[in-house]
């Protein structure tokens, strides 16, 4: 799969997926022996052979496409005709044609972009723009995803400069993009006003491009570090678009939380659920599987039922249930097995079926391993 700038994104190839990142990574997936697994492809050599025979295979097929061959078929939205059309003008106009043109659009990307450490699975088609850097608090005991990152804010015209890149970068690119993910940790510290403000300068930029596109603007939130978010004072952000936060509660219990260096309390998490749904926007609330390793398991999993049977979630919003990566913080020995960790899974889907159903929020799965932006 490519974009509309010939990058390619997905190569499906004896069974396996190849998922390539715009900075260069590709993540391998697949089955063994009937379980799935996750590896990032690190041979320079295999990658290489990889991208020249999808790029061969890429020019050998769309000729036959555009003949109209009885092989060879195009799918997709309007007549076969105008299909055929939109495929030829890609192939005259891509600007990626073979592996030295995506290895010096890897360059470009990491030139103008800050590749995300990590983005919900709902938004990994989304258009990264940087309003902050890093993680006002970054002291969680679980986490190291923005150790290297300063906590700041971008100015407005130092975000319109960002934003304006990145929409050159992307170029035609862009149209694959199905939404704006505002970076990077947490928006909790600027007002809503402040958000709605840089969420339609960040607009603004890609109305440049493309002009009837209206985009939905989606970042994480945290209950520990806000300015003041009243429901009463979110109408902004619900006029520029945003559409969703997504907040890290990790655990409903409070000795979790403490073991894992979170400054929240779940009473926090609440009402800023509360106030957000009150406001008119979706969230999706994101739990830890297996933080509270095998001393805190039962008061994890139960505290976390009794929080989200709480939560007034509905339609639209997402409960994601992400397996620990490592060792619950302090206890290095105690990390949990893959089978602990799916027990620990299937006991809160099964839990929190009666108010899935009640209520129709979606319970997914949001696993850090097989990220690639």
């Amino acid at each position: 799969m490519c974009d509309w700038e010939g990058r390619i994104l997905c190569i499906v190839r004896g069974g396996r997926t190849y998922r390539r990142g715009l900075g260069g990574s590709v993540l391998e997936k697949g089955y063994l022996e009937g379980k799935r697994w996750v590896r990032v492809e690190s041979d320079p050599i295999r990658l290489r052979s990889l991208l020249e025979e999808a790029f061969a295979l890429v020019e050998e097929a769309v000729p036959h496409v555009l003949a109209g061959e009885a092989a060879s078929s195009v799918s997709g939205t309007g007549h076969s005709e105008e299909l055929r059309c939109r495929l030829e003008n890609w192939n005259r106009l891509r600007s990626v044609r073979n592996p030295g043109d995506l290895e010096r659009d890897r360059r470009r990307f990491l030139q103008v972009c800050q590749s995300p450490p990590i983005l919900p699975p709902d938004q990994y088609r989304a258009v990264v723009v940087q309003v902050t850097t890093g993680c006002p608090w970054n002291a969680c005991r679980f986490c190291s995803l923005y150790s290297e990152r300063t906590y700041r804010v971008l100015e407005p015209e130092e975000l319109r400069r960002h934003a304006r890149d990145v929409t050159n970068y992307f170029g035609a690119g862009l149209s694959y993009r199905q939404s704006v993910f505002l970076g990077d940790a947490s928006l909790s510290r600027l007002t809503p006003g402040a958000v709605a403000q840089r969420a339609q300068l960040v607009a603004e930029v890609l109305r440049e491009t493309m002009p009837k596109r209206r985009w939905l603007f989606n970042g994480f939130a945290d209950a520990f570090t806000p300015a003041a978010w009243p429901a009463d004072a979110l109408a902004p952000l619900h006029e520029a678009g945003v559409q969703r936060f997504h907040i890290g509660v990790e655990s409903g219990s409070q000795a979790v939380l403490d073991a894992a260096g979170k400054p929240q309390s779940p009473e926090k998490v609440f009402r800023l659920v509360k106030n957000l749904k009150s406001g008119g926007l979706s969230v999706s609330c994101i739990f830890i599987v297996g933080l509270g390793g095998s001393a805190l398991r039962d008061e994890h999993v139960a505290a976390s039922v009794r929080l989200l049977e709480r939560l007034p979630l509905g339609a639209g919003d997402f409960v994601y249930l992400s397996p620990l990566v490592g060792s619950p913080p302090g206890r290095p020995a105690a990390a949990p097995s893959d089978s602990e960790l799916a027990e620990e899974e299937a006991t809160l889907r099964r839990a929190l079926e009666p108010s899935r159903a009640a209520h129709g929020f979606r319970v997914a799965r949001y696993d850090l391993r097989e990220f690639v932006y």
